[in-house]
């Protein structure tokens, strides 16, 4: 009976759409003779325990003491103990439609460096934001990251503001040309629920987000060709260093089972006996999330009992310090960017996503969107540092929703000239205008998404197979749209960035563990860009 009612719990409450839970209730529990019970008089009256709370009681119990209740049938998913030896991965969510065409070149079908010349008379970049004295042809594209960059991009400037040179050749990275709608919830960019397929955990959650959607970020979830997801694969959210904490010692049970469930649980763990409680308090605090993570009870954030976020950071606080500033738990940027790098680097987690919103000012000039943007490259250089500094590898994937055009009056491009403002090499320095395109607004044909890897110990050749640096092409007008089949499905911009991941460990093949028969990217050229250079 017990057991019944403990398959009955997780089925139908963990992975089951309740409304429709009478069709997946196993088949050896149903009888020829009798309808599937509805109500709490139906278990009843075939003989089963009266309180749901009672019953549930001995799984807890299970797992208190160390049983992973497979022998009640309710195969409970295990994680591991010690940190992957995967590269970390994070999404960083540029929410708005960040204009990534005015930071990395963007070109042909030969690459980054294959310029736009379509017109003939140095006007090919405007749509990007480029006057014809700022065409790429007119100012040498910075290469010191591998993957090019107009000498004039804020983003560029902001990552080698925050990122220390010693770095810089250890770094590479590609972008991906795609046409994203500029509806956040049209673009399903968000790839944390990917890596625990691709077997990439964390020691005690697989994934966190800076927000409580499904991807962790703005932008929706990646599709998911072969079924692969699953409940408890769910991002936990980390927006500050406080929730970070929490999540090394709290229990969200309303996220995992609902709060009707969750309330009976809970009422059920109040039921165990004196030594079964004392048992578990002497477990100290990952020992007690492993235990209850493995069957789906651990989330991250209602219980009463933490680690206090001092304590949390204090093994990694100069480092952190060094790479993020003493504000770190207070800019917008790094708030939770750098709890959820340091839960990266310690293996506590197997992916992550921060968003920031805001590229999207839409009000015409240059200067407000290119000071985000500055900002952006400098959390991602921010980022880079710390995992340099502790010799460990990372993996970042940059995404947007949409883009943003260029204003013209009377067809002439209106530059924004803009000066500059703010210390030079901080996070809240400006830019200005730049001298290129004012920005009025979202235009979703000249959409570029982005990845970065850094690899201690290699040099940027060692990174990349492919020298062009780019997926798909772009025209004077933007993406082109009949090259490949990443220039406008969002969804396999998310599986091919993921595969640049993989391919930076030798691990191509496991593409096949998220795309099934689907894989559109095994053995084709044009999308590997990235090659081995980490052993796992």
């Amino acid at each position: 009976m017990c057991n019944f009612i403990i398959k009955w719990t997780y089925d139908v409450s963990v992975e089951i759409d309740m409304k429709n839970w009478k069709k997946y209730l196993k088949s050896e529990y149903r009888h020829e003779n009798h309808a599937a019970p509805l109500s709490r008089r139906d278990f009843l009256a075939r003989g089963l325990m009266a309180s749901l709370g009672a019953v549930i009681a001995p799984s807890i119990e299970s797992i208190l003491s160390g049983r992973l209740l497979y022998g009640q049938g309710l195969n409970c998913p295990t994680y591991p103990t010690n940190p992957s030896p995967m590269i970390p991965f994070l999404q960083l969510d540029h929410a708005g439609g960040a204009a990534f065409g005015g930071d990395f070149i963007c070109g042909g079908q030969g690459g980054q460096l294959d310029f736009l010349t379509a017109s003939g008379d140095s006007t090919d970049y405007e749509n990007f934001g480029y006057p014809s004295d700022l065409h790429p042809s007119n100012v040498t594209p910075d290469t010191s990251f591998g993957v090019a960059f107009h000498a004039n991009s804020p983003f560029l400037m902001g990552l080698k503001s925050a990122l220390p040179s010693q770095y810089w050749n250890s770094v590479d990275g590609g972008i991906v040309a795609s046409a994203t709608d500029s509806d956040t919830q049209a673009n399903p960019l968000g790839m944390l629920q990917y890596i625990p397929l691709v077997d990439r955990y964390g020691t005690v959650v697989p994934s966190v987000g800076s927000t409580l959607n499904a991807s962790g970020g703005n932008n929706t979830l990646a599709p998911d060709p072969i079924g692969g997801y699953s409940a408890l694969s769910r991002p936990s959210r980390v927006s500050s260093a406080t929730e970070a904490a929490k999540l090394t010692g709290y229990i969200d049970l309303m996220t995992t089972f609902g709060e009707p469930i969750a309330e009976r649980v809970l009422k059920a763990i109040g039921e165990l006996n004196s030594s079964q409680l004392l048992n578990f308090k002497n477990m100290n605090i990952p020992d007690q999330i492993e235990a209850l993570h493995k069957c789906g009870y651990l989330r991250a954030k209602d219980l009463p009992f933490s680690v206090p976020p001092e304590d949390l950071f204090k093994a990694d606080e100069a480092e952190l310090l060094d790479s993020f500033g003493a504000d770190f738990n207070d800019s917008v940027h790094t708030k939770a960017l750098a709890p959820i790098s340091y839960l990266l680097s310690k293996g506590y987690v197997g992916a992550g996503c921060v968003s920031v919103g805001g590229f999207d000012n839409h009000n015409g000039n240059s200067k407000e969107p290119n000071a985000i943007r500055y900002r952006a490259g400098f959390a991602a250089g921010l980022t880079i540092k710390y995992f340099a500094s502790k010799g460990m590898p990372l993996f970042i994937a940059g995404i947007t929703d949409g883009y943003m055009g260029v204003k013209r009056v009377s067809g002439v491009l209106q530059i924004d000239n803009t000066d500059p403002s703010g210390t030079v090499n901080t996070l809240g320095y400006q830019p200005g205008g730049l001298g290129t395109a004012s920005r009025p607004g979202d235009s979703n044909i000249v959409g570029c998404q982005w990845f970065l890897a850094y690899v201690p110990g290699k040099a940027r050749g060692d990174l990349v197979q492919n020298s062009g640096r780019q997926i798909g092409a772009f025209s004077t007008k933007g993406v082109v749209l009949n090259y490949l089949q990443t220039a406008n499905a969002p969804g396999k911009v998310a599986q091919a960035i993921l595969y640049q991941y993989l391919l930076l460990q030798g691990l191509g093949p496991k593409i096949n563990l998220v795309l099934g028969s689907n894989n559109f990217l095994d053995d084709a050229p044009e999308y590997q860009i990235l090659k081995k250079a980490w052993d796992v």
